[in-house]
């Protein structure tokens, strides 16, 4: 099978498994999490684009439905902006937020107005590379001038081979470079997510490919925030995984790689979804992710030291909380960062094509195998 027809039925796929996906609970309003003086603020919204095409593998960024009454959200968003306190405000959606298929610009003209006028110090908008024009651009640094403005987009990988055929998100770096720079003439900041746990890579590559996306990041001025990989039922990956095809992710990589950089740049290197979050359903039957993890033993010290880490925002005390936890890896009576270390250095840290495409094909075995009927 020629690679293109693999990757068309990898999106088959996607959308296979996410067309059985029930409505994310509460969809009529905003759902909050916070975690210190961050707080994320999810806008009700119609599913992504790229969910809706069957594209990246790992993601359920859920369903919802679209804002039916404007007046009252405001006026709902303005009460919680007042009640809650933080200096950080982030903006999300089932999509992205400046895309207008997911929130009208004019509702979001008006929900940051809200932004403003709160007591919020930096404002987040979480968006895909797409839906970032010079117009938009223009009006947020206007409208937000009085704060400190970020972008929040997904890269992932800047490997093109690793974005197209491992995460089925192709994302083109040149444009990227472009939207940084527009960024920057207007006082935008930019901020990349960035994914630890290609599929189809092994524990070396997937950490060599963050590794390097992550300096490329830094070396563009901009910051970033990795996201291991949480395992989320209604995607190729949830199936791919419990076919074998995928091991839940060593929350102990995670440490490995923060451990590769410097104070100064530990302090722009954020992290999420690291198994402080669940996602919310109706349904009490339907599955939770699968989270980045340690064993019984030393999980908990794990997750202390990640929101520790991101309650920290300086470099020198990120590098310190670091130091501390390595300093008693080998007495919290597991063998996971050995483990974790071992398997690093078991494999090639370069990404072999020929490797993906046949796991790739296993994949579409498998899925031929069990739903004949659609494969």
């Amino acid at each position: 099978m020629e690679n293109a027809a693999t990757l068309s039925t990898l999106r088959r796929a996607g959308r296979f498994f996410r067309k059985n996906r029930p409505i994310s609970e509460d969809c009529t309003h905003c759902q909050t999490f916070q975690q210190g003086e961050l707080l994320e603020v999810s806008i009700p919204s119609i599913r992504c684009a790229h969910d809706a095409k069957g594209e990246c593998i790992m993601c359920n960024y859920g369903i919802g439905t679209s804002i039916s009454n404007t007046t009252s959200f405001l006026a709902e968003v303005e009460q919680l902006l007042a009640d809650a306190t933080f200096k950080t405000l982030l903006f999300s959606t089932n999509g992205s937020v400046l895309d207008d298929r997911n929130i009208p610009w004019s509702t979001l003209q008006a929900l940051l107005l809200c932004a403003v006028h709160s007591k919020a110090e930096t404002i987040i908008i979480e968006t895909h590379i797409d839906s970032i024009t010079d117009e938009k651009l223009n009006w947020l640094a206007n409208a937000l001038s009085g704060q400190k403005l970020v972008i929040e987009v997904g890269l992932e990988s800047t490997d093109s081979f690793v974005q197209t055929n491992c995460f089925l998100k192709p994302i083109n770096i040149a444009d990227l470079l472009q939207i940084i720079h527009q960024a920057k003439l207007r006082q935008i900041e930019v901020q990349c997510n960035v994914l630890l746990g290609a599929p189809f890579l092994s524990t070396a590559q997937q950490l060599r490919d963050v590794e390097q996306t992550i300096r490329w990041c830094l070396l563009q001025g901009v910051s970033v925030v990795v996201f291991p990989v949480n395992i989320k039922p209604f995607t190729t990956l949830w199936y791919l995984h419990h076919r074998g095809g995928y091991p839940q992710l060593s929350a102990w990589a995670l440490v490995w790689l923060l451990n590769r950089f410097t104070m100064q740049e530990l302090q722009k290197i954020d992290i999420a979804w690291f198994g402080n979050r669940m996602d919310g359903y109706r349904e009490c039957t339907i599955p939770q992710p699968i989270l980045p993890t340690g064993c019984p033993l030393c999980n908990q010290r794990l997750q202390d030291f990640f929101n520790a880490y991101m309650l920290y925002t300086q470099g020198e005390q990120r590098l310190a909380l670091l130091t501390q936890l390595l300093k008693h890896a080998d007495v919290l009576g597991c063998l996971c960062w050995e483990k974790l270390q071992s398997a690093v250095k078991q494999s090639d840290v370069f990404v072999e094509h020929d490797t993906v495409y046949q796991q790739q094909l296993c994949l579409i075995n498998a899925l031929k195998a069990d739903f004949p009927y659609y494969f």
